[in-house]
């Protein structure tokens, strides 16, 4: 079923090459949107994601970047832009879980989680707010999971 609110719209995923994110993006698939699934590490799952989202009938590129590091979420979404143009459509679903007991959980374990987690949900969407306020439309979205 394709919704007309999305129909051709540019969304970008982070962590959307797994789980919840993989999913977001058929669904938008599905839903007419042209999508960009931002990854760090699991090429694989990012290819089998992309596969699944053409699958729908709908555009995809992949972007691998950081979502914890400023420059790589400017590449993401510039290479995002590139692709389809604004960026309407903004799923926040990249995250990290390092499991270590209260024992031993360190500074370093807490910085990377808190910028994942955190700083992963804020620079994109600092990327992104502008380009949604000047077209009048735009929608973010995020998730979080353990």
């Amino acid at each position: 079923m394709v919704h007309e609110e999305f129909q051709g719209r540019t969304a970008l995923i982070t962590g959307g090459s797994r789980g919840i994110g993989r999913a977001v993006a058929v669904k938008l698939a599905r839903s007419g949107a042209n999508v960009a699934i931002n990854y760090l590490s699991r090429e694989q799952d990012a290819l089998e994601a992309k596969q699944a989202v053409e699958q729908e009938g709908a555009k995809c590129v992949l972007v691998r970047g950081d979502v914890s590091d400023p420059e790589a979420v400017q590449r993401v979404v510039t290479c995002t832009r590139e692709a389809f143009g604004p960026v309407g459509l903004l799923v926040l679903s990249a995250g990290l879980s390092i499991l270590e007991s209260h024992h031993d959980i360190s500074w370093q374990t807490w910085k990377k989680t808190m910028s994942v987690n955190l700083d992963g949900v804020f620079l994109p969407i600092m990327a992104v707010k502008d380009e949604m306020l000047a077209e009048r439309w735009g929608r973010v979205v995020c998730l979080s999971s353990v």
